[in-house]
């Protein structure tokens, strides 16, 4: 166990200062005008925030991330009530986090 969390100290990326890390982190996020039908880009954040404790406090700092919340209600939805309350549950948090950011919001 102690060998394995020395390996993920001494991990080059580990050794990145946060603000390097996080720019690299908005390369993560794709370009959703170039491919909407197949790309969520709110994976992305979220992915990176499961990452590790350190990744997670990251990604959510950083309000470049949370500037867009794109997303499509697939085929299964389509006989099914919509959550609205998941929706703007998500809305909301994204708003929280992209901070005085513009918010692009696509559905």
């Amino acid at each position: 166990m102690l060998t394995a969390h020395l390996h993920v100290i001494s991990s080059p990326i580990q050794r990145l200062c946060p603000e390097i890390l996080a720019e690299i982190f908005t390369f993560c996020i794709p370009d959703v005008t170039k491919d909407f039908r197949h790309i969520s880009s709110w994976n992305a954040p979220l992915l990176l925030c499961s990452v590790c404790s350190l990744w997670r406090s990251l990604a959510i700092s950083t309000r470049r991330l949370w500037q867009t919340f794109h997303f499509r209600l697939v085929e299964k939805y389509r006989f099914e009530p919509i959550d609205t309350e998941f929706i703007t549950s998500g809305i909301r948090t994204w708003l929280d986090r992209s901070g005085a950011l513009p918010l692009s919001i696509r559905v």
